[in-house]
């Protein structure tokens, strides 16, 4: 087994190895910081199996470490097409983009969305104003309430029935 001084400064996913400190039975103790500045104490095979990444700051959907990690994911779906983020990842029957981190479904353009401008309310949802139905780029979305949308739809019912009589 290697010397406990050649994992000192080892990167473990965002924890890295400050010293040795100590055992607990057959098991080495490391002090370990997170990347959010937190330090702690962790068991080696936890630290070397991956079962602990984090000192939990992660699974916090407030925390900055969080929102980075999601950001970094949403963003590996996204293919930049002139000025569109074409979204290359899942979609919903309807053709609506989606994804999910640390068990948590997300909207793409309401997560882009929201970090460009403010927290979308309830009974709020995106109209694209760009013709590509797979753009997620936030500039190309306009937040709009849900009963602008439903007057919009009876009067191009309305207008259809018109054109057909």
């Amino acid at each position: 087994m290697a010397r406990t001084t050649d994992y000192v400064g080892k990167k473990y996913q965002n924890l890295t190895i400050l010293s040795y400190a100590g055992k607990q039975g057959n098991e080495i103790i490391w002090k370990c910081r997170c990347d959010c500045g937190k330090e702690l104490l962790i068991m080696n095979n936890n630290l070397m199996r991956k079962k602990v990444v984090s000192c939990g700051c992660l699974k916090n959907p407030n925390s900055e470490q969080f929102k980075d990690a999601a950001k970094k994911r949403i963003f590996s779906f996204i293919e930049i097409v002139n000025d569109c983020w074409i979204w290359i990842g899942a979609t919903r029957h309807n053709g609506v983009a989606y994804t999910s981190y640390q068990y948590q479904q997300l909207s793409p353009v309401k997560y882009f969305y929201e970090l460009e401008n403010a927290k979308v309310p309830k009974n709020w949802c995106f109209k694209r104003t760009c013709s590509s139905p797979r753009c997620v780029n936030p500039k190309h979305h306009i937040n709009i309430n849900v009963s602008q949308i439903r007057q919009e739809n009876i009067k191009k019912q309305r207008k259809t029935n018109e054109n057909a009589d």
